[in-house]
């Protein structure tokens, strides 16, 4: 064999080595990544039994009981409790980014830019989370008391930066439309009571309702949704006396439902007439739920 052959040889065996070597690297790169992947989050989500989610301006305490999740002590939303848990059990979607410190505050995820995740039960899960700016999904996270800082696709830095109100439960009430036999609804001056008659709904005085009209707000009394909660100046500030508004859903000798609305410049103050928390509720909805009289005719 000539020597220009062997110094040939020498080259591709070589480049063999150096391919080898960055597999290798690679490799290990990769199952290293999977096992912080694991660390951070593949959570047992049935033995999760809190978690705070905090960052300089709030703090949002999920708490498990018996009767559902809370949020700051009010009911949370199951859908978005869900949506969170999912998340936490999910390891599939890690991707090392960087590995110096220097690197948190542009990703999100130094002390002072990035929200803290903290998970009890089953096992310890603190992280800090930084969520993509521009309203793209996914973020960055690394663990609490590490450096290294890994890519993540999903919903999770998204569910991380939402404020305590938006995990809230915005349900104001769910209604059987079969057990509605009376809707009274008052609006400034104006004031009219419905009432089941067999399938159709009359005035107080007799008058028949549009049947299609009339069955449409009975479907809307079906579920009463908030947009939202007033805060607390917006509550105390909040006139119920009189009411913009009021709506009575009466079933079988009983109230099922009543409500007294303050009107807003974008919309309404809702809360049950004997007090309780204070809802925000677009115009759009409040019209759905207290129609006019001349609607109903």
């Amino acid at each position: 064999m000539s020597g220009r052959q062997l110094a040939r040889l020498a080259a591709v065996l070589g480049a063999l080595l150096l391919l080898w070597a960055a597999v290798a690297i690679a490799g290990r790169r990769a199952a290293a990544g999977a096992a912080v992947g694991e660390r951070l989050l593949g959570a047992d989500t049935s033995k999760v039994d809190s978690v705070m989610l905090s960052g300089p301006r709030d703090t949002t305490a999920l708490v498990r009981s018996t009767g559902g999740w809370t949020v700051n002590g009010h009911p949370a939303a199951r859908d978005e409790i869900t949506a969170l848990l999912r998340a936490l059990a999910d390891t599939s979607r890690f991707d090392l980014v960087a590995e110096s410190e220097a690197s948190h505050p542009r990703l999100g995820v130094s002390a002072d830019s990035g929200r803290r995740l903290r998970v009890a039960g089953n096992r310890g899960i603190e992280l800090i989370v930084g969520a993509k700016p521009g309203g793209f999904g996914g973020g960055y996270a690394r663990r609490a008391d590490g450096r290294a800082v890994y890519q993540l696709r999903g919903g999770l830095p998204g569910l991380v930066a939402r404020p305590p109100d938006e995990w809230r439960d915005k349900t104001i009430a769910v209604i059987s439309t079969d057990s509605i036999t009376t809707i009274e609804v008052v609006r400034a001056r104006e004031r009219y009571e419905l009432r089941r008659d067999g399938s159709r709904w009359r005035f107080a005085r007799g008058v028949a309702a549009d049947s299609v009209r009339a069955a449409d707000l009975v479907r809307a009394l079906a579920r009463i949704d908030a947009s939202g909660f007033a805060t607390p100046a917006q509550a105390d500030s909040a006139q119920f006396t009189p009411p913009a508004r009021r709506l009575t859903v009466k079933g079988a000798g009983r109230t099922l439902v009543a409500l007294v609305f303050d009107s807003t410049a974008d919309g309404f103050r809702v809360r049950g007439d004997s007090g309780g928390t204070v809802w925000r509720i677009d115009t759009g909805e409040a019209d759905r739920i207290t129609p006019t009289v001349a609607s109903l005719r």
